[in-house]
């Protein structure tokens, strides 16, 4: 960066002699003065680095040099279109089995730093929240823990403006807790919350996808009363006479371009034997904006251990999905817009985790693998990028792979594209 300065310096009496040569008076040196250059010279050499970085490499205008350090985990994290990090942790940590703290949401600036203006002196405390999501306008929304309640489970939501005030329009006083029916839920928070471009917001827990409007109310235009449950739609698969029967899980929910939803999910005809003997399927299906069935598509997986964990959908409809069968297997999946199709599958091996698609048809995932000696927390986590033909994107890291130095959980793309990481304590920023 200090070779910047310099370089204007030359060309600048480079030019000054050539016009001198010609007959023309010099042009006044434009070269910043120290005081000039921290507040403009950095961000042109910044958009120089940038411009010559590889695509994978830590942003040097983010935090120390690429990472943040953070107190606690990232039990919970949103990032806004800019690139400011919400980061939601319990205050302290309690014996398993017990109720769990409170939980503290810090922000940090699109550049790294604590935002000291968010909330009260850069932090909001409220009851304990597992989920944090951010809408379009800025405005954050948390999900608190479930609760016992006649007739299902209660989940309370709590929507903040941008500088962390109650909403005073979403339910009362910033408040909102549905109550989702069935017996109560052994999920204790919903398992993922999309905060809608109209204001609106869905969530899933179990089998039910349920939808609140922009004040906090069911949305009543939606499924049956705002709540569709998801079921298998194929032939059961034949089971043991002596099970639990079958159950039905959402592990995946996105919102397509057009207003349709895209739903990953997980289907077990038995749920209450042995290990030896689990099994289970996982399906796709698509749902109108209305909670209606549009497609639906049949098991690609199945197997002891099945996980169907990640699920995100490209500009044109098309969607992709992480599973895996027992250890290891982590398979990736370009489905058609109508469902139709494999567009392409990658078995990259490892974990699954997180997936996110990237403009031009392209692909990050992370994979999680058994053991990296060289790792701190001894766990080898990639972020793996794909071309739009689900080949390795030889432009991005080291072979279309980069292997933070750290246990990944979690990725997310900026509006610019750049690429923020979080897991083990870190967050970290990637050119992309």
């Amino acid at each position: 960066m200090l070779r910047i300065p310099i370089l204007v310096t030359l060309q600048a009496a480079l030019l000054a002699s050539l016009l001198m040569a010609c007959g023309q008076p010099p042009v006044p040196s434009t070269t910043p003065t120290p005081a000039a250059e921290t507040a403009q010279g950095d961000v042109e050499a910044l958009k120089k680095v940038r411009s010559n970085a590889t695509p994978g490499s830590l942003d040097p205008s983010y935090g120390d040099g690429g990472q943040v350090t953070i107190t606690g985990q990232g039990r919970a994290v949103a990032v806004t279109p800019a690139g400011g990090v919400y980061l939601a942790d319990y205050t302290a940590t309690r014996p398993y089995g017990t109720p769990p703290s409170d939980t503290l949401v810090r922000r940090l600036k699109p550049n790294g730093k604590p935002d000291h203006a968010f909330g009260q002196g850069g932090t909001l405390t409220l009851p304990a929240a597992d989920v944090v999501t951010v809408y379009p306008d800025g405005r954050i929304l948390l999900a608190l823990r479930g609760r016992p309640a006649p007739g299902g489970t209660a989940f309370e939501f709590r929507r903040f403006l941008p500088a962390g005030q109650p909403d005073p329009t979403f339910g009362t006083g910033g408040a909102s807790t549905i109550t989702v029916g069935g017996a109560p839920s052994t999920v204790l928070s919903p398992r993922q919350v999309l905060a809608e471009p109209t204001g609106a917001l869905t969530f899933f827990t179990g089998n039910a996808i349920t939808r609140l409007t922009l004040l906090g109310r069911r949305d009543i235009a939606f499924g049956t009363n705002g709540e569709l449950r998801v079921k298998y739609p194929f032939e059961e698969p034949a089971a043991p006479a002596a099970t639990g029967g079958p159950t039905t899980g959402v592990t995946g929910l996105a919102r397509r371009p057009d207003g349709s939803y895209a739903v990953y999910a997980l289907y077990n005809p038995i749920s209450d034997t042995p290990d030896a003997s689990y099994t289970a399927v996982d399906f796709l299906m698509v749902y109108s904006a209305q909670g209606q069935v549009l497609t639906s598509r049949r098991p690609t997986v199945g197997g002891r251990f099945v996980s169907a964990y990640g699920l995100d959908v490209w500009d044109d409809g098309a969607i992709v999905t992480s599973s895996s069968v027992f250890l290891g297997d982590l398979t990736l999946r370009r489905v058609s817009p109508d469902l139709s199709t494999d567009q392409y599958v990658v078995k990259p091996g490892g974990f699954p985790s997180d997936v996110k698609t990237l403009p031009e048809g392209r692909l990050l995932t992370i994979t999680v693998g058994l053991f990296d000696p060289s790792n701190p927390t001894g766990i080898m986590s990639r972020l793996v990028r794909y071309d739009a033909n689900g080949q390795p994107d030889l432009s991005f890291g080291d072979g279309g792979a980069v292997n933070p130095k750290f246990f990944v959980d979690r990725v997310f793309v900026t509006q610019d594209g750049r690429l923020i990481v979080t897991g083990d304590g870190v967050v970290a920023r990637y050119l992309n």
